[in-house]
């Protein structure tokens, strides 16, 4: 007698197949929702580290800001220390009369011929003229713009701006101001033009 039988073969295999598709899980991902799912998992990673890095950097400026501005007013105080000549207007800009000129004081929009050379407190020097160049008060910072208004026409000035009265937070976008820096100006109205 005859164990088996070639329809049998048949029969078995339609029956695994058959068995197959009546266990696979409908539930469970093909190839392409499987892709999808781990590229939006790097995706959110990706993510997580950048906000990770933004307030990492956030922190790192604040805390130098506040490093900054701690170290330009102990600088200031040492200075007045050893010189009682320098003075402090109720905004806190500090400043030293090296000469006063003669002639009207300058108004918001009169424009001034400056000299002047900018450092930090370390001595770096980020900016200067050595002619004098037109400026206008409405468009220089704060703590200049302050200290331009006691300088008459032959005046020689030297400001010191503190980080608030400057460029704040932000600094200048090349950095070679840092956040809440201290700036010192050697300062020279050579003419001060009044608003047509």
């Amino acid at each position: 007698m005859k164990l088996f039988h070639p329809a049998w073969g048949l029969i078995i295999r339609k029956a695994n197949n058959n068995t197959k598709r009546r266990f696979r899980n409908p539930a469970k991902p093909g190839a392409t929702e499987f892709r999808e799912h781990i590229g939006n998992k790097k995706e959110k990673k990706m993510m997580e580290k950048q906000r990770a890095d933004q307030e990492k950097a956030q922190k790192e400026a604040q805390a130098k800001a506040e490093e900054n501005e701690k170290a330009g007013k102990a600088y200031i105080e040492s200075l007045k220390a050893k010189d009682s000549s320098i003075k402090t207007t109720e905004d806190g800009l500090s400043y030293k009369v090296e000469k006063q000129g003669q002639g009207a004081m300058p108004t918001d929009n009169d424009n001034i011929m400056v000299v002047y050379t900018g450092k930090l407190i370390d001595g770096t020097v980020f900016d200067e003229s050595k002619e004098p160049v037109p400026m206008n008060l409405n468009r220089v910072i704060r703590g200049f713009s302050e200290g331009l208004k006691m300088m008459n026409k032959g005046s020689k000035y030297t400001l010191y701006i503190p980080g608030d009265l400057a460029y704040g937070m932000s600094g200048t976008p090349d950095g070679s101001i840092p956040p809440m820096s201290t700036l010192v100006f050697e300062v020279e109205v050579t003419d001060v033009q009044p608003a047509k």
